[in-house]
């Protein structure tokens, strides 16, 4: 058996048990505070204000402490005319911002936030303080200068000092004739008329002329972001409907587009979208070539003449794109989520204490920290992380023991500790819970969510399947419960069901969202796959290549299933490129080297491995092992065996210098028995494997490879029932390891039983092993 090989293997078998992981750890279900935050916003944008506003209670239901959930209800009860409950909803997101400027006092953005805020409830004087903090802490911050210079002219009457405001921000940029013009205003009142001329004529230079839209006449009420589609909210302050022909919108970065003719009713309101779609009576799509900025910006309304016009500041709630966003843990998260994708696991790792540093209590992230740790073979760390997630629900059970989520969270926490029956018993109090809401309210869709996440936990399949059906029947449309219905059944191996879930899926995925389809399409790949069905999963890879061409591991994957299919050079071209998108991917270097191995160009094999050492730390022991092993092996191939020998010594040290540091981690420990096992030192191998299996979780990841690896051991001693057993048990654990199947076959072969022999073989080959 060549190791080059058994590492390709097992990094697809990998792949594929992580994407199904992902997707039981990382989805969103209704039951999170970001599912109702998003769902608001899309029924604000479609006017469905009172349906918003519930959405948005639900979030912060969950989770009281997100200020953009508070702000985003203010901002709808304002639009109903609840000015008394909007403006508590605006005090709420305050409280909650002083509490983190209280953590971050230096957060320029937060202060930024706290002056918006304060601006909404009416308290200009405090506003301006906060803004005044945030350009003395950043200097830079143009939209701070700008919204103090307004409020100390509209509201305080304080000129003199607004003009100072606003040439902070004429620092920032000289060529914005809008704030020139305001500060001609400003300079005007205070008796500077001839400094004032000065000012408007240099406004007029830049082609803006002096006159102003009177506030009443037309009010900016909301700026709003959902998904791609940004677009700025108006409303009349007259008690008469407002006609506009032909005014323009331009971004002050010589973007602008003309506006058609159009009307606003009193109490109505007029949105403008810069994307395609459909025009109405509320909702004008400009299809712009300008967008608006993520984070903030300005943009201007003139009339027919060019003449009269309105600034609009705007700074969009969109808590991904905030500019503080890298302090948040759910930043981190996120972008731990997006490195798992690319196949970063020790980088998501990183990731994932990021956020840690930022919510240590949060336990989510530290179950999906703890799952990562143990697909990396860290399994003592992966424990710790799971100790504390159970600690942090325990904690969150006394205070509420009705708390259903928070018992199947549990659950999940004590089998990845390997307490199967306290699990059980954790999620059956779940199951209870959930079955006593669901009697209360049946058509609540994300009680029937949950319930089918407990019961799978449970092993009770068909109930699973059964509440998720609830689930699409009572809301045709959730995505994520038809997402989760096609991974159920492929795990069950029920793949013609599985893929019309994928494929409902799909339907439901807007075409634009490239992103979200390719991640569909690669669950699509993985069931066909599971299927046995090589031809039809390279289909859909294609497809999801095409959507998301910078897609790193659908590209290793291709290479993967093209090699299945008997397709070398296709295969080393998927991984070249995966080279080409990240040169600097030392496992797509390795995976190159192993197929070049496979081709038989040995030299270019070396070349290519030693490639991926370059790139691979002094600090990353057990891919530095891994690659020596697999350059080893290489060599053999080409009669240089004294260079192997120091090859597979060279792994062994990378392997034994990282046990000092640390061991009991498996993976290392089983590079340790691989290398004895190529230098044949048999005995020390074997006594290598045990130490990992001793040193290994239950239900660990890595369970398999460490007892196929004793089979190894065993069979290379002539042991050959004890390594029949091993080979037994590997595949016990998991039998989706050709590897197993194959050892399996030798030693059955040797026993003389040749049907059972034959029979394990052709398991091996449907599984991809070449011999």
């Amino acid at each position: 058996m060549k190791w080059s090989c058994k590492l390709a293997k097992a990094g697809f078998v990998t792949l594929l048990m992580t994407m199904v992981m992902l997707c039981v750890s990382v989805q969103a279900s209704e039951n999170t505070a970001d599912y109702w935050l998003k769902m608001g916003q899309e029924l604000s944008k479609n006017d469905s204000d009172e349906q918003a506003l519930k959405a948005y209670e639900k979030a912060i239901q969950i989770d009281p402490e997100n200020a953009i959930s508070w702000i985003n209800k203010a901002n709808v009860l304002c639009r109903l005319n609840k000015t008394y409950e909007c403006n508590q909803s605006y005090s709420k997101a305050l409280e909650i911002i002083d509490k983190t400027l209280t953590i971050h006092p230096q957060n320029s953005t937060l202060w930024a936030e706290k002056g918006l805020l304060l601006h909404n409830v009416g308290a200009p004087q405090e506003a301006v303080k906060a803004f005044s903090n945030a350009t003395r802490i950043n200097p830079e911050d143009e939209m701070s200068w700008k919204m103090m210079g307004v409020l100390l002219a509209s509201e305080l009457h304080r000129y003199d000092e607004a003009a100072e405001a606003f040439d902070g921000a004429l620092q920032i940029n000289q060529n914005d004739a809008i704030v020139w013009n305001l500060k001609g205003d400003a300079l005007k009142a205070i008796g500077c008329q001839a400094e004032a001329d000065a000012v408007y004529a240099r406004a007029m230079e830049l082609g803006n002329g002096s006159f102003r839209i009177p506030q009443e006449f037309l009010i900016i009420s909301n700026i709003t972001a959902t998904g791609k589609d940004r677009f700025i909210e108006l409303r009349t302050g007259s008690n008469s409907a407002q006609n506009f022909s032909n005014w323009s919108l331009s971004d002050g970065e010589n973007h602008s587009i003309t506006i058609p003719i159009y009307a606003i009713e009193p109490g109505k309101r007029l949105r403008l979208h810069f994307g395609p779609g459909l025009s109405n009576a509320t909702d004008i799509f400009l299809n712009a070539g300008f967008t608006l900025n993520e984070i903030n910006g300005n943009l201007t309304l003139k009339d027919q003449t060019g003449k009269h016009e309105m600034f609009i500041a705007y700074w969009e709630w969109v808590p991904e794109k905030s500019p503080n966003r890298e302090n948040t843990a759910d930043y981190w998260a996120k972008k731990a989520n997006d490195l798992i994708l690319n196949g970063s696991t020790d980088d998501a790792i990183s990731a994932y204490d990021r956020a840690l540093q930022i919510d240590p209590s949060n336990d989510t992230i530290w179950t999906r920290k703890a799952l990562e740790l143990a697909i990396s073979g860290r399994d003592n760390e992966s424990l710790q992380a799971s100790e504390k997630a159970l600690g942090i629900l325990d904690e969150r059970l006394k205070v509420n023991p009705q708390d259903a989520e928070a018992w199947m969270r549990k659950g999940r926490a004590l089998s990845n500790l390997g307490q199967q029956n306290e699990s059980n018993q954790a999620h059956e109090m779940a199951v209870q819970i959930f079955n006593k809401s669901i009697q209360k309210d049946p058509r609540n869709s994300s009680l029937w969510r949950s319930m089918a996440e407990s019961l799978m936990n449970l092993g009770r399949w068909d109930e699973a399947l059964q509440a998720l059906n609830r689930v699409t029947e009572i809301d045709p449309k959730n995505l994520d419960a038809w997402e989760r219905k096609g991974e159920f059944l492929t795990l069950l191996s029920r793949n013609d069901e599985s893929l019309e879930a994928f494929n409902k899926s799909l339907e439901l995925i807007a075409q634009n969202d490239t992103k979200e389809r390719s991640l569909v399409w690669m669950a699509k790949a993985q069931s066909l796959s599971y299927a046995d069905r090589k031809e039809e999963s390279l289909t859909a890879l294609n497809e999801v290549t095409e959507l998301y061409p910078s897609y790193v591991v659908a590209w290793k994957s291709k290479g993967y299933i093209l090699a299945d299919l008997g397709r070398p050079n296709e295969s080393l071209d998927a991984y070249e490129e995966a080279i080409r998108i990240d040169p600097t991917d030392s496992q797509s270097w390795s995976e190159k080297g192993s197929q070049l191995v496979q081709l038989k160009r040995y030299n270019e094999s070396l070349l290519a491995f030693e490639r991926s050492l370059d790139l691979t730390a002094e600090s990353e022991h057990k891919e530095r092992a891994a690659t020596w092993l697999s350059i080893g092996d290489s060599l053999n191939m080409t009669g240089r065996t004294e260079e192997a020998m120091i090859a597979f010594r060279t792994a062994l040290n990378e392997s034994e210098d990282a046990i000092q540091s640390d061991g009991n981690d498996t993976r290392l420990l089983e590079l340790k028995g691989r290398a004895l096992l190529k230098m044949g030192r048999y005995e020390q191998a074997l006594k290598a494997f045990e130490q990992a299996i001793a040193a290994t979780s239950p239900g660990s990841l890595s369970a398999p490879t460490i007892w196929i690896g004793k089979g190894d051991a065993l069979q290379a001693q002539g042991k050959s029932q004890d390594a029949l057993d091993a080979y037994n048990h590997a595949i016990d654990l998991s039998p989706i390891y050709p590897d197993a199947w194959a050892g399996r076959g030798e030693v059955q072969k040797s026993q003389g039983q040749v049907t059972e022999a034959s029979a394990s073989f052709y398991v091996a080959r449907k599984l991809g092993y070449k011999e």
